[in-house]
C-alpha cells in the first residue's frame, strides 16, 4: 500500500515531531478509486477523512510517498470516526487509547498486514517511515 508522509513548520507540527523524534508529523494511506487517488487521514479538526491526493498535496506540499505491506482500503471502515486526542498524547503510555478515535499513524498501523490491533496506538509518523520503503 502506499503511504503519504508530510511535515510543515507550523507550531503544532513542530510540537509532534519534537514530542515523537520525528521528521514527518502526518501520515495517510493513498487509496484509488475509479482511477483517482485519494488519501485516508485522521486529521485533528476533522477526524478521520478522505480527500482528494491532490489535495492532500497542496495542503503538505513537503510530502513523501513510500509503501508498506498492507491494505489501505481498510481504513475506509474508520471513516467519519473522530480524532484521538488522547491516543496522540498518551501513545507513549498506551494511556487513553480509544478505539472509536484515530490520530495519523494509528490509522495506518490499523492498515498493515502484521500489527497487532493493540499496538496500533504506539505507531508514530516516525515507527510508520521506519518501515516503510521507497517506491521502486
Amino acid at each position: 500500500m502506499r503511504v503519504i508522509f508530510c511535515t510543515n513548520n507550523m507550531p503544532f507540527s513542530l510540537l509532534i515531531k519534537l514530542v515523537t523524534w520525528s521528521q514527518w508529523h502526518h501520515c495517510g494511506v493513498i487509496v484509488k478509486e475509479q482511477g483517482i487517488d485519494y488519501v485516508i487521514h485522521a486529521k485533528a479538526t476533522k477526524g478521520v477523512i478522505k480527500e482528494s491526493l491532490d489535495k492532500f498535496k497542496l495542503d503538505y506540499p513537503n510530502h513523501e510517498i513510500r509503501v508498506m505491506n498492507g491494505n489501505a482500503t481498510d481504513a475506509n471502515a474508520l471513516l467519519g470516526h473522530k480524532y484521538d486526542f488522547g491516543g496522540a498524547i498518551g501513545h507513549y503510555f498506551s494511556a487513553w487509547n480509544d478505539p472509536e478515535k484515530w490520530f495519523c499513524s494509528e490509522l495506518v498501523a490499523y492498515c498493515l498486514d502484521y500489527v497487532n490491533l493493540d499496538f496500533v496506538g504506539r505507531f508514530t509518523p516516525q515507527r510508520c517511515y521506519a518501515m516503510s520503503l521507497p517506491i521502486e
